[in-house]
């Protein structure tokens, strides 16, 4: 339990400094007390889910570390696609950009990260903007690797052996896997909903009812909002165009 209170302390902490101490525990600590909770739930959550696949998918129990390296470098590849995609920074080959897409993907196993490492004071001065969908979307590929992760090792296993650190084997029941399956999804509905309250008492004061300004994203460098439902480009302070049309968040990766 000290490994997952000080991996959320740790993340809770990244926070703080992103939002400039906006988020502390002094002038927060709600907050801030909500996140870590959040953010201990998910984090056992993942462990919870990852470590039986990588002990139940081998038939004498063992803690195959390759397995362990394919399932968090696999995270990672998909979360190189989707921070490419979903970047408010076009795509480049400047080492700035490189190095927060590698950072950001490696990052988020256990929650959510897109943070800008090369944050200049005058981009600190620029207006918000809502990362709802973004958030929204990350949520979904998290959810959806719990979901088959679980089901692949409850459904699909051969054994439910594990080994511990002196080298013995130990069978587990199906009434103790049951177990386990419950755990995790008691662990995964309470993450989501102290996720819902920490927003809930967000500095920023953000609405869990009024999603019409929160239907922005950023794809390729470019910014879409939700208007009138149709999806139109946001014209830029340097863009003198005129806003684009789209339909479908597809369309837009596509236009863009």
């Amino acid at each position: 339990l000290t490994s997952f209170a000080t991996m959320a302390n740790s993340y809770s902490r990244i926070q703080v400094l992103e939002k400039g101490y906006a988020l502390s525990w002094t002038r927060n600590p709600r907050s801030l007390f909500l996140l870590f909770i959040f953010t201990t739930l998910n984090t056992i959550c993942r462990t919870v889910i990852f470590g039986c696949f990588v002990y139940f998918t081998n038939q004498d129990g063992h803690f195959q570390v390759w397995t362990a390296i394919g399932l968090y470098y696999g995270h990672v590849l998909i979360m190189l696609f989707f921070n490419i995609i979903f970047n408010r920074c076009p795509p480049s080959f400047s080492s700035r950009y490189i190095i927060s897409l590698l950072l950001n993907s490696m990052s988020s196993f256990y929650s959510y990260n897109y943070y800008n490492f090369f944050n200049s004071q005058n981009e600190s001065s620029v207006k918000h903007k809502p990362s709802f969908l973004r958030q929204l979307l990350y949520l979904m590929i998290s959810i959806s690797e719990n979901v088959a992760l679980t089901i692949y090792f409850v459904l699909y296993s051969r054994s439910y052996n594990i080994e511990d650190s002196y080298g013995d084997v130990h069978q587990l029941s199906n009434i103790q896997v049951i177990s386990i399956v419950l755990i995790i999804i008691i662990l995964q509905m309470l993450s989501i909903v102290f996720n819902l309250i920490y927003y809930d008492s967000h500095p920023a004061s953000v609405s869990l009812t009024n999603l019409k300004g929160k239907m922005k994203i950023d794809i390729l460098g470019s910014s879409w909002v939700l208007k009138k439902g149709r999806w139109r480009k946001e014209k830029s302070e340097t863009d003198n165009t005129n806003l684009e049309l789209g339909a479908s968040l597809i369309e837009l990766c596509i236009h863009n």
